[in-house]
Order: C-alpha cells, then structure tokens, then sequence
C-alpha cells in the first residue's frame, strides 16, 4: 500500500503522517511535571525513611558495644570527652601532664572508645547518613582525622552522647541512675536546673522525677562552639532517633520541650543545641524531652 493519498480537490499529494500540535506537546509537558511533583515528595521521603531506619541500626549496634563495654568495666562506660559529640580528642585536652611529645596524640573519647574491640573497625557507624559529606569526610576534623596525631583538636562523631555528664567522667549502669547528680556537669546542674526552677540540694528532687532509663546517645545534635546554630544536625524529618540507657533505640518524635521562648514551648525540632552556654540549656531540654519519651 501507498503511504500517500491524492487530494480530490487541489489534486496534490497529502501525506497521512502527522506530527504533535503545539498544544499536545504542552499537554504532555504539563502531565509529565505534574507526576513529577506529586511522586518527588513521595521519594524524598522513602530516601529519609531509608536513612532514619539505617541511623538507627547504627545506634543499635552502638547498643551492643555499650553494654559489653559496661561489663567489662564494672558498670562504667565511655569516659565523657570535653564535647559529647567527639570521638577522639588530643591528649592534653584533658591532661595538663602529658609529656610535649604526646600533646597532639588523640585518644578516643565518648563512644568512639567502643571502636575496634566493641563494635567494628568502621567508622561509617559513628556517622547517620542523613549527615552531609563535607561534614563527615572533612580532612581535619571528620573520619580522616581519627586518630591522626596533629590534625584537628578533636574528630567529630555522628552522635551526640551523654549531655549532662562531666569532661572527663563516666556515666554508670552500676547504679539506679545513669547520671547520678555526682557525675552532671556545672553546666546541667546551674543552667539547666535553675531553669527549671531547682536549686541547691532541690536538684535531687529533679533527679528523682527522671525515668530510670534515660537517654545515652541521640543522633540530633552536634553542636558548634558558640550560641548560634549548630554546626550540623542529624535529624530526621519529624524527630530523631535515640538509645537508652537500657540499650534498645528508637525514633523520638517531634513534640513540645519545656524550654520557653516568647511564651510558648519550643518544639524539640525547634531546638539549637551547641557547647555554647545559651545552646547548652537548649540541649539540656532536648536530652529531657527524650529522656521522658522512654
């Protein structure tokens, strides 16, 4: 068969074969953009579930260590660093008697003391994926610098752990409490505490009101030096994950904190916790909402 027909009427060829209409191609455009919009929402959110789920796993491993740690070490576990969100730190941060030679050293702090023995030798698990890369692979303060004598004063972690426990202490899984008021920081017990209303011997009263199982390490915050925002958060979406001090983790949602700010209690998500003194009482108020979300 021909694929040409004869016009009847100018007696000229006319073609059967059609192209798109200017107003087709733009109905189909418009179509494409539209599943575009509606299924990229539905994507990004898989993507974070995915990440949520692989955070958590981490910390569940994280879990495991702690616990053989503990019983290793008479119900003691990772010695508290000077931030709770490192995993090394040099030396004579801590102490003022180290030799000149080992002043740059690094020696693991925090969970980082679980790596090798406890849990694995990959550092991938101190790290939620939710963090950005520029974070975790930067050369003087992220993974490459576990570890490495002279490079940066400390190496970040993934993590933030044991809020209001003291530089240089540990909390205790030997006792009723994780944190008994002997081990918190100045911080917590004047910032915090105060905040709330406690003060002197009344802080004992606070400590009675906190649920047996408290928060060990959390994945939303790691804080910067000063009282503006933090240098990273690892949160995710609508909360974030936490592990107790019974070892099992699981997801905190968002919620009200008792931290006020012009009249009204800031959300959890709303929270800029840092080592800062301002930022500490922030994150004083995270480390309560997810401690009494047990």
């Amino acid at each position: 068969m021909h694929s040409e027909a004869r016009d009847t009427q100018t007696g000229r060829r006319a073609s059967s074969r059609y192209g798109f209409t200017l107003i087709e191609v733009l109905v189909v455009v418009a179509i494409i953009a539209l599943l575009i919009a509606v299924l990229l929402p539905s994507l990004a959110k898989a993507r974070e579930m995915s990440r949520r789920t692989a955070c958590l796993a981490s910390l569940q491993q994280q879990g495991v260590g702690h616990s053989a740690y503990s019983g290793d070490n008479k119900g003691r576990l990772p010695i508290r660093g000077t931030y709770g969100y490192v995993i090394s730190q040099h030396k004579d941060i801590h102490y003022s008697w180290v030799p000149e030679s080992e002043k740059l050293a690094k020696d693991p702090v925090n969970y980082g003391r679980l790596y090798g023995r406890y849990i694995s030798r990959n550092l991938d698990i101190f790290y939620c994926s939710s963090l950005p890369k520029k974070f975790t692979e930067d050369p003087d303060y992220g993974k490459p610098s576990f570890g490495v004598y002279g490079s940066g004063y400390v190496t970040w972690g993934g993590y933030m752990y044991a809020a209001p426990v003291a530089s240089g202490l540990s909390p205790r899984t030997d006792t009723k409490r994780l944190y008994p008021s002997s081990i918190w920081s100045d911080y917590y017990s004047i910032r915090w505490l105060r905040y709330l209303g406690y003060a002197g011997d009344a802080a004992l009263d606070y400590e009675r009101t906190m649920p047996a199982m408290q928060a060990l390490q959390t994945d939303g915050a790691i804080g910067g030096g000063d009282d503006s925002m933090p240098l990273t958060r690892g949160t995710h979406g609508n909360g974030l994950n936490a592990l107790y001090s019974d070892f099992h983790a699981k997801f905190v949602q968002d919620g009200p904190t008792l931290l006020k700010e012009g009249g009204k209690n800031l959300r959890l998500l709303e929270l800029k916790p840092s080592s800062g003194p301002d930022g500490a009482t922030q994150l004083y108020a995270m480390w309560d909402y997810i401690t009494r979300r047990y």
